[in-house]
């Protein structure tokens, strides 16, 4: 059983921790104690989650903006907030294998936006009674689909069940966010189609730059295409992916590469 001194260093551990996955999970959490805090001295006519929220109708983005951007790191609800953060950094450690800091919070960014440009097309084309969007589950599921497609063989070990492929994880998890979402939330329901779009956007994106560069058989490169720097950044990178998944994560094309890299730093 843990301790209240070790629980203490854990959390201490991971509030000090520098990546961009923590650093947003502690953005969306500053906000939700924020909002709460307001609410206890604010009066009845001011709500914190309210002024942070996606507007329900677009022309209102003139007068609210920030909105905008402030509604996909904006929760009221605890739950709410802890299962997005959860899911969030699950994936989001997978994602940190295959992309940058960047890609990372860019894929987030976009997931927001795409969920909030399906919301108000929702609203426009079917015309449903909405007070706002909040929440980051649109970026949150831009960040699994991406994961998903772009590392759809890798393992996860999940508690009582063992290693589990994230793209079965990924389809589950889409499938009960989507479920829950319809129960009369129609608007949320849209923004997470907002976020799918983007995250499918980005994987595709990461993809096609990968066979550009790759469309001629690497192992066919010559020593001097590629300087001594290049091939080790490579071959830490295939060897990152062997301890975090094993030799048999690996494509056939990566396989290859390692044997040739391995060959070239002899």
């Amino acid at each position: 059983m843990l301790s209240a001194r070790h629980i203490i260093d854990r959390i201490k551990d991971f509030v000090l921790d520098k990546s961009i996955i923590v650093r947003f999970i502690l953005l969306n959490i500053v906000v939700f104690v924020g909002i709460h805090l307001l609410s206890l001295f604010a009066g009845a006519d001011f709500t914190p989650s309210a002024w942070l929220a996606l507007p329900p109708d677009a022309s209102l983005l003139l007068f609210k903006p920030w909105g905008l951007v402030t509604y996909m790191f904006t929760h009221y609800d605890f739950f709410h907030l802890l299962f997005n953060m959860l899911w969030l950094y699950w994936f989001g450690v997978v994602f940190m294998d295959y992309f940058s800091s960047r890609s990372f919070w860019v894929t987030y960014i976009l997931g927001g936006l795409a969920g909030a440009l399906f919301y108000y097309a929702g609203c426009y084309a079917f015309d449903f009674a909405s007070a706002g969007l909040l929440g980051s589950s649109a970026a949150v599921f831009a960040v699994v689909i991406a994961t998903a497609m772009r590392a759809p063989n890798y393992h996860l070990g999940l508690w009582l069940i063992g290693a589990v492929k994230i793209k079965w994880i990924a389809i589950i998890y889409i499938a009960f966010m989507l479920l829950t979402a319809g129960k009369g939330n129609y608007g949320g329901l849209l923004a997470h189609f907002g976020g799918i779009f983007a995250g499918v956007m980005v994987a595709l994106n990461a993809k096609y730059k990968w066979l550009k560069k790759n469309k001629k058989c690497v192992i066919l490169h010559l020593p001097d295409q590629q300087s001594q720097i290049e091939v080790e950044r490579e071959m830490d990178d295939l060897l990152k992916k062997v301890r975090q998944s094993g030799y048999n994560s690996l494509s056939k094309t990566d396989k290859e590469r390692l044997v040739y890299l391995s060959k070239r730093l002899k």
